[in-house]
Parts: C-alpha cells; structure tokens; sequence
C-alpha cells in the first residue's frame, strides 16, 4: 500500500501532462486569438450571432465556425457568417488563421477596407464578401491567395483599379466584382486563368477596350461586363467560346459590327445583351444557329431582321428592341439630360442611384432644364394640367427606376 501512495504524485504529473496535451492538442491559441480580435473589430451584432463566442465553449462549436480534425489540433477551416447584420471592420488577425479554406461575411455592414494581410491565406478557395459597404481599392496582396477558387466582392463600395496580377489566382472560376465604382481596365492577365468559368464585372466604370485575351477561355460560361465605359470593337475569339452560356455588354461605348459568324460557335448560347452601345452593320444571319438562345437585347444602329429560327426561340420571343433595364436607363437619359458616363457619375455613384437618391423629393433639380421649361411654360399656358404635369413626371421617373431594378444582371430582360 505504501508503494502505492509512492506513486500517487507520479499519477498526478502524468495525468496533467497528458490534460495539458489534451488542450494544447484539442485547441488552438491562434485561431482562437484571431476571432477574438475579429469579435473585437465588431461594432454592432443586432442579431447576437457571436453571443456564442466565448472561451467558456470551444471555438470550433461557435456560431459560424468549423473546424477540421484532419490535422494535429483542431484548426479553422470555415468561418461564415452571412446575412447577419454585422457592422464594424474586418479584423486583420483572420491572417493568422492559416488553414482557413472558406470565409465568407456577405451580406452584412461591414465597413472600412479589406485587410491586404488576407493575403496571407494560401489554403483559403472562397473569399465572399458580397453586399457589405467595404471601401478602398481591392489590395493587390489578395492576388497571394493562390488556391482561390471563387472571389466574389459584389455590391461594395470600392473604387480603384482590378489588381493587374489578378492573372496569378490560376485555380479561380468564379471572379465577381460587379456593384462597385471600379475604374481602370480589364486586366488582359484574367485570360490566363484556363479555370475561369464566371466573370461578373457589371455596373462599375471600367473603361478602355475588351481583352481579346478573354476569348482564350475555353470553360467560360457566363461573362457580364454591361454597365460600364467600355469601347472599342467586341473580340471576335468571344463568338467562339462554345461552351458560352450569356454574354451581357448593354450600356457601354462598344461599336462596330457583330462578326459575321456570330452564332456559329455558340451552341449553349442562352442569352446575348448588347444594346445601348453604338453596334452598327448587319444582323448576323449566323445566330439562327444559336439554338438555345432565349434572351437577345440588340438595341443599337444594327440593320436586318432578326433569324426568322429565333423569333420564337426557346418559348421567348427575342428582339431588338432592348431589354427592359436598358429602357429604364435611356428613359432616365432623356428625363435627367445626363449619360451614364458624364463626368459626375464616379466614386460609385451611377445615373440609376443619383435618381434613386433624389427622387421624389428632390425630382425637380434632377429633371432636365430644357425639359423642366417646357413643363413649366406648359403650366403656366394651362394652369389647370399644372399638377398634372408633374405627376406625369413622378410616373416617368418611377416607371424608369422600377425598370432598373432587378436582384441579377443575368434578369436584365
């Protein structure tokens, strides 16, 4: 028995060592350090979505949170918490947490800019910050994270220029950066990324011409680039992407005429938006072989007729007579006397959300000059229609602004 007790101090070291290893193996001080700090950059959690993170639970069974055994310890793989309503900055700590797959705080209030450190995050494959109020430029840092599968910053508040090296995230196929005040060009180097099977670049005020270099990617599907300052001709290796579901450029400066072969190598082709451009020439007789075609918004100074094979396609009837945002948009052109692309609209401000912040109260120092004279000579010759008058404007303004509203760009039809 006395041997025993001899041994019951041993017992005891032996049985804190191994509690010891258990948290040291079980844990993992710098992930748990990393949300803490991102907790911290939190200002207001309206729906108690981190009421849960608190050391008195393991990190890995807080809301938002998973984790992978796979590896010694326990170690973040997923951090989401969408929809939310989280304000407050993205905490730079997240760097920290190395093995970190998927991160993903879209559609909540975020402010401030993007952590360049996020950079950090090599194993990370899904960056999805959508529909937050994220300013600044996007940090050429995140070019870094080169196991990136799907980066999407949509409907933000950023400006600035695509990084140029946006070419090195070679295992990417979802890039979407649409809703922002982006300027600059498209960078040719997306052309490279063999992988790339969704570019969203919409509403945004990218300027200069289309890279031909697009025309390379043989898995594309979806390319959305309408809404923007882009001129110069249409590449022809566009029409040659087969594999081509929508191909969406409505509202931009692109002129010249449509390849001849349009439709020739666009067998998946379900919708093509074109209009509000300065396209001329002939309609290309070569898209009655775009058989799956069910959307075609060709408004411009285009010549012909539509294939007599499309005009019922798919159950849709197709014409030239423009989809219905880019009626909205022209409607809000003759309404304001203002293009899209003058001078004031920048810094993320369009014609569509100038209106929108204007309107109704404001409605009569947006409204063209001329237009507003005429309206008010109108008034005053027929004091009766005053009223009138401005009431028709209100239903002008309104029918033009329910026309641009719509959740995707692929419903502009």
């Amino acid at each position: 028995m006395k041997e025993l007790h001899k041994l019951i101090p041993w017992v005891i070291i032996l049985l804190l060592s191994y509690g010891a290893g258990s948290i040291s193996c079980d844990g993992n001080d710098t992930d748990l350090a990393s949300l803490l700090d991102f907790k911290r950059a939190i200002s207001n959690d309206p729906m108690e979505a981190l009421s849960s993170w608190n050391t008195t639970v393991h990190f890995c069974l807080w809301e938002g949170v998973a984790c992978s055994t796979m590896r010694p310890g326990r170690v973040v793989v997923t951090l989401s918490l969408i929809g939310r309503d989280l304000a407050g900055k993205i905490s730079p700590s997240l760097r920290n947490m190395s093995y970190l797959v998927s991160l993903n705080l879209s559609s909540n209030k975020l402010s401030g800019q993007i952590p360049p450190l996020l950079g950090n995050l090599h194993n990370l494959k899904i960056l999805d910050l959508r529909d937050n109020t994220l300013q600044g430029n996007i940090p050429d840092a995140l070019t870094n994270c080169s196991s990136l599968i799907a980066l999407d910053l949509s409907r933000n508040l950023l400006i600035g220029e695509i990084p140029r090296k946006v070419g090195l995230l070679s295992a990417m196929s979802y890039f979407r950066l649409n809703g922002n005040g982006l300027t600059g060009t498209i960078p040719p180097g997306l052309g490279n990324i063999t992988t790339l099977q969704n570019i969203f670049l919409h509403e945004n005020q990218l300027h200069g011409s289309i890279p031909g270099e697009l025309g390379k990617l043989p898995n594309m599907l979806n390319l959305l680039l309408g809404v923007n300052r882009l001129s110069g001709r249409i590449p022809e290796a566009l029409f040659n992407i087969s594999s081509l579901q929508q191909l969406a450029m409505p509202v931009n400066m692109l002129h010249g005429p449509l390849p001849s072969g349009t439709g020739d190598f666009l067998p998946n082709l379900t919708r093509l938006l074109l209009s509000s451009n300065m396209l001329e020439g002939q309609i290309p007789d070569s898209l009655g072989n775009a058989s799956e075609l069910q959307r075609l918004a060709l408004g411009n100074e285009l010549t012909g007729q539509i294939p007599t094979s499309l005009e019922h396609a798919g159950g849709s009837y197709l014409s030239t007579s423009g989809d219905v945002y880019s009626f909205g948009v022209v409607l809000l052109e003759i309404l304001t006397g203002k293009m899209p692309t003058d001078s004031l609209f920048c810094n993320g401000l369009n014609i569509v959300n100038f209106v929108e912040r204007n309107f109704p109260d404001q409605i009569l120092d947006m409204v063209d000059a001329y237009l507003l004279e005429s309206s008010q000579e109108y008034s005053r010759a027929n004091p009766k229609e005053e009223n009138r008058v401005f009431r028709c404007l209100l239903a002008l303004v309104k029918l033009a602004l329910s026309c641009t509203h719509r959740a995707l760009m692929i419903d502009l039809t």
